[in-house]
């Protein structure tokens, strides 16, 4: 019985050592999915690198596309302005190869992206009605596809989370009472604000 991820290739940045929500909910992938079949298209370095990495990454997607008949789905893990140009290029490639897509989108960016790339609607339309699936994080988000687009298929996924594994017992606590306190941490910035006014 085949495996269900041997049929799934995953686009998105390099996750190792990674700083972001994309990076993160790779690893989780990849720390549990097996196979987890992934190439990356995006390392970070000065423009240049940037570029060869890319187009050596086009040329790893296309012999993997090619000699890898178990795959049939592409999903790819994307965001805004050059995410998405990167994206869009690995969509038509998918295509070409008869390949389903799935377009998992990420950052909190994206609407004021498509406000502001006047020039790229068109493309950024194309790109989001001809998934076969598109994923966003959030009820608002769905909200926002839904008005602006016409998806095939869309889901919300919120982000995977990761546990921590610790010995309660050694977990000092000063309070006599016996309750533990956590701090989470996380960036906060004006992107943000797009969710806030939506709950």
């Amino acid at each position: 019985m085949t495996n269900i991820t041997e049929k799934v290739l995953f686009i998105g940045p390099d996750y190792k050592n990674h700083r972001g929500g994309m990076g993160a909910v790779l690893e989780i992938y990849a720390n549990n999915m097996v196979p987890f079949k992934f190439i990356p298209e995006f390392k970070a370095g000065s423009s240049i690198k940037k570029i060869r990495f890319f187009l050596s990454s086009l040329f790893a997607i296309t012999r993997v596309l090619l000699v890898d008949k178990k795959i049939k789905i592409v999903h790819f893990h994307t965001a805004s302005y050059g995410s998405f140009y990167r994206s869009f290029a690995i969509m038509l490639l998918s295509k070409l190869f008869g390949k389903k897509v799935i377009v998992h989108i990420h950052g909190a960016e994206f609407h004021t992206f498509y406000q502001k790339e006047k020039m790229s609607r068109p493309l950024i339309s194309f790109f989001i009605n001809k998934a076969d699936v598109v994923i966003c994080l959030s009820k608002s988000w769905k909200e926002f596809f839904e008005k602006e687009f016409r998806p095939k298929k869309l889901r919300i996924l919120n982000n995977v989370t990761t546990s921590i594994k610790t010995d309660h017992k050694n977990i000092s606590n000063s309070n006599k009472d016996g309750i533990i306190t956590f701090l989470f941490l996380g960036l906060i910035g004006n992107q943000k604000e797009f969710l806030a006014c939506w709950t």
